[in-house]
């Protein structure tokens, strides 16, 4: 046949709009879920997808008035193969049923393939997207049964864009007219028009014209210039050509829906010919995406960077993450890959985002901490006191709604609550932002749990809680609406944290703000604790005997010592809290501890193990004097000395914190003007392998002048003195007794070796004020 004779029967064929549906076509009835046309049955059962016998689908392209309908109402309709071969759809055509307008489409999307088809279910990644939109049919009806259908009751949708010819055909009704009312979807009649066949194809190559022109092919050239061999017509130009190299033919890059001249269609980093479409990773070289779609499993992640291949790789994960560009959830533990790479986690281990523990109505009281104790708060008071207004109380930090709690303690204040579940593991925390003022937002937080009995007006002694995680915050910006709106998780920050013992109460404080400058208070609108009800899971413990030795192998934590229990006689020491202490505070090696220890000479011995927290890595009370301590004055007048002792005078303490002896005070109770002092710690090392953070806290009496006297704590490189960070204590207070300050040191202070600096500086009036007091310092490190 001659160029010429092709070109006059397809210009022929294409002046023609023909009807491409009929009676006797192959056509399946079903919804589009889960990525799948999942095709329907039979049936009456509300909701689901199925329609009554006689409004099967069939009934949409008899050619009369007779209905389909189907009951699962949303994102319902058909799949066909039309009899008379490839076609190339123009214009969809449908005519509204005969009763229940508000059961009409709204809404239409339509698929090609050239995809062989079974009895399904279909994947939508089997067909491309030819067009989409809204629908209006008119409100008046056909007639049902054999009834004529009536073209007065019809809406036409042109699409004259699409040049390429499909074999079948997916029509899909995503919405109805009116869901609140309607209970299923339903259509007298569907019908597409356009022409049978390839439109124009002048070179014969089985590209339609109208296709190369679109995508930067020549339809004057049918693969032969540029062929690899004389006859294989593979140039860049035809049917079998590559002209972008991604290993797809032009044929194939037109059935895909994918560019002929981009090997990377939808810039996910993975080329067209790799990502084939069977959502099932083999290898780098068959992927199994979509490559029109460059998140195949709507994780957030592209598919380019996910390959399950490649390991994990945790100081690279968002180019690295280990994951299966098939799966959203790679791992099996309910949250997305991308969910866990942004928040840290390994995607590719098993670790389930843990449920809530914390619900309204739960056991919740507000406060802060003072003197080493939960001072309960109440409602009223005002500037530095702990209360709160009367509708932002601690109950609103946990009310599940945007409503904030607010603390005008500011420093050190939280909430103290017993889950009404009972016994619980927490090992997450969320914390959602107030509705306002990004300076009271907290910067710090300490977690606490305890077993003891909580019930009261307290106060409750620190001593009774254990410390479960602490560290530094980074709230976003971004704002919760207040009172009834919902949280939005876009205004929140999750902190993950190792643990494994069950509390019946918890104790969360918020040492620190963004700005104390510019903040009266700490506000937060929810506070959250996900992890499990029950008594948690056990360590590890295992011993083995090898000779005169045994062998213990446990489970360790970051910030924890061990302590090994043994009896002889369990049935009458039936309690194992109670048990000799055989091993004491054994240092934590994480993630396990091997410990070989002498045998004992008894035949029978029983042992347990006991976690706690570890002792402070650095503690000073100053009760046995100040050993590697030193103070220097760094003006000119010399009047101002950090003196140790018993406090003396008229404003102030008047002994240690906790009522000790001795502590550090400008002048054991008077300073002078002009001065600017030091009192610097010994050297402290922090350069231990595995050793992740570090938190300040010491007790302090603050009694200066309340406008022109600063006091500063600085982080120092012990090296050279240079300053790492530098924390204002915030000498505008007055305390009226000893008060606690708590700050994690910062990640620049993590494997250096350190001072701790105390910098007192009083302008030039004179006061008759006691000035600073510092007591019991303390460094905690995980």
């Amino acid at each position: 046949m001659s160029k010429l004779a092709l070109l006059v029967l397809t210009l022929t064929g294409a002046s023609m709009a023909e009807d491409l549906l009929s009676p006797s076509d192959t056509v399946f009835g079903g919804q589009l879920t889960g990525g799948n046309f999942q095709v329907g049955m039979n049936g009456f059962a509300a909701g689901a997808n199925n329609w009554p016998g006689g409004e099967a689908p069939l009934n949409a392209l008899d050619g009369v008035g007779q209905k389909y309908l189907n009951f699962a109402e949303f994102n319902t309709g058909i799949v066909v193969t039309p009899g008379i071969g490839p076609s190339v759809a123009t214009s969809l055509k449908l005519w509204a049923a005969n009763d229940a307008p508000e059961r009409d489409p709204a809404s239409y999307e339509i698929y090609g393939t050239n995809a062989v088809l079974g009895n399904g279910p279909f994947p939508v990644s089997s067909f491309v997207l030819i067009t989409s939109g809204d629908l209006a049919l008119p409100g008046s009806r056909n007639p049902g049964g054999g009834a004529t259908l009536n073209d007065a009751n019809l809406q036409v949708v042109e699409f004259n864009g699409n040049g390429t010819a499909y074999t079948s055909y997916m029509i899909i009704f995503p919405t109805v007219k009116n869901a609140g009312s309607a209970n299923s979807m339903q259509i007298a009649e569907i019908q597409l028009d356009g022409s049978v066949g390839l439109l124009g194809d002048f070179d014969g190559d089985g590209l339609s014209d109208d296709y190369e022109n679109a995508n930067g092919l020549d339809a004057n050239d049918d693969g032969t210039v540029g062929e690899s061999s004389p006859g294989a017509m593979d140039g860049p130009n035809g049917a079998l050509g590559d002209p972008d190299g991604d290993g797809l033919s032009n044929t194939e890059e037109r059935d895909l829906g994918t560019d002929p001249q981009d090997e990377d269609s939808d810039q996910d980093g993975l080329t067209d010919g790799v990502e084939t479409r069977t959502g099932v990773w083999v290898s780098e070289f068959d992927t199994g995406t979509d490559p029109r779609n460059p998140d195949s499993d709507d994780d957030t992640l592209l598919d380019g960077v996910e390959n399950p291949s490649l390991a994990f790789d945790p100081g690279n994960p968002t180019s690295q993450p280990g994951t299966n560009p098939n799966l959203e959830d790679t791992d099996g533990d309910t949250v997305s890959d991308g969910e866990e790479v942004l928040v840290g986690r390994n995607p590719t281990f098993t670790d389930p985002l843990p449920p809530t523990i914390f619900m309204p109505g739960d056991t919740i009281l507000g406060g802060s901490i003072t003197n080493n104790r939960f001072e309960i708060g109440n409602p009223g008071g005002g500037e530095g006191i702990n209360s709160w207004p009367a509708n932002e109380g601690p109950e609103f930090a946990i009310d599940g709604v945007g409503q904030k709690y607010l603390n005008f303690a500011e420093f050190n204040s939280g909430v103290l609550v017993t889950p009404s579940g009972g016994l619980s593991v927490a090992n997450s925390m969320t914390l959602w932002t107030a509705n306002d003022a990004i300076p009271r937002d907290p910067a710090s937080y300490e977690l606490y749990g305890t077993t003891s009995d909580v019930s009261g007006a307290g106060p409750f002694d620190l001593d009774q809680f254990t410390l479960i995680s602490s560290g530094d915050l980074a709230l976003p910006d971004s704002r919760n609406q207040g009172a009834n709106a919902d949280l939005d998780e876009a205004n929140s920050q999750n902190v993950f944290f190792s643990n494994s013992e069950a509390y019946t109460s918890y104790l969360i404080v918020f040492p620190t703000v963004k700005n104390s400058a510019s903040a009266n208070s700490m506000q937060i609108a929810e506070i959250q604790l996900g992890g499990e009800f029950g008594p948690g899971t056990p360590l590890r413990f295992e011993i083995e005997g090898l000779g005169d030795d045994l062998i213990f192998t446990f489970e360790s934590q970051p910030g924890k010592v061990y302590d090994i229990l043994t009896s002889s006689d369990p049935e009458n020491e039936p309690n194992p809290s109670l048990w000799e202490v055989w091993q004491e505070n054994i240092n934590a090696t994480p993630p396990e501890n091997v410990e070989t220890f002498l045998r004992p000479s008894d035949p029978n011995r029983f042992f347990v193990l006991v976690e706690k927290v570890a002792p402070a890595f650095f503690t000073e009370d100053f009760e046995n004097g100040a050993e590697g301590w030193t103070t220097s004055v760094n003006d000119v007048v010399g009047a101002t000395l950090w003196e140790l002792g018993s406090p003396n005078a008229s404003t102030g303490p008047l002994s240690g914190a906790d009522g000790s002896g001795n502590a550090f005070t400008t002048n054991i109770g008077k300073y002078e003007p002009e001065s600017d002092i030091a009192l610097r710690s010994p050297v402290i090392d922090l350069t231990a392998e595995g050793l992740t953070e570090a938190t300040l806290s010491f007790q302090q009496f603050r009694d200066a002048d309340g406008f022109g006297d600063r006091g500063n704590v600085r982080v120092l490189r012990s090296a050279d003195l240079s300053e790492l960070f530098a924390f204002d204590a915030d000498l505008t207070a007055f305390d009226v007794e000893w008060t606690d300050f708590t700050v994690p040191l910062p990640a620049s202070a993590i494997g250096e070796t350190i001072v701790i600096e105390f910098q007192f500086i009083s302008d030039d009036t004179a006061d008759d004020f006691s000035g600073w007091s510092i007591d019991n310092v303390e460094i905690n490190v995980q």
